[in-house]
């Protein structure tokens, strides 16, 4: 799997020695950012740093299983909803509460549940 395209660094120097670097990382997950100055590394680094998903996105999270595309009528039947952020990474536990609805039309009545993540 190919790792994510980091924005080109946008540099401003104001001839005082600090730089500002800003970059864009889509994809989450763990990190290692090698910081030189003239050839050599700065203080401390290289820095290890984790990127978090961000905030959940609907249009970018999928369902997956049986459950959704077919069932036969008295059975059980299950399915997966993965919620997602913008960049489509599966969100981790400490997004906070999320909550899925569920509604079956075509039945007897509307019957919608919530889902909490466990």
């Amino acid at each position: 799997e190919a790792i994510s395209v980091v924005s080109r660094p946008v540099v401003e120097d104001s001839m005082d020695g600090l730089y500002k670097v800003e970059y864009l990382i889509f994809k989450a997950g763990d990190y290692t950012l090698r910081i030189t100055l003239n050839g050599q590394p700065i203080m401390d680094s290289p820095f290890q740093f984790f990127a978090r998903p961000g905030q959940p996105s609907p249009a970018h999270s999928t369902t997956e299983g049986e459950g959704v595309v077919r069932f036969v009528a008295g059975t059980a039947q299950t399915f997966i909803v993965q919620a997602r952020d913008a960049a489509s990474n599966p969100l981790d536990e400490d997004i906070g509460e999320v909550s899925v609805s569920i509604q079956w039309e075509n039945y007897d009545t509307l019957t919608t549940m919530q889902v909490l993540d466990d």
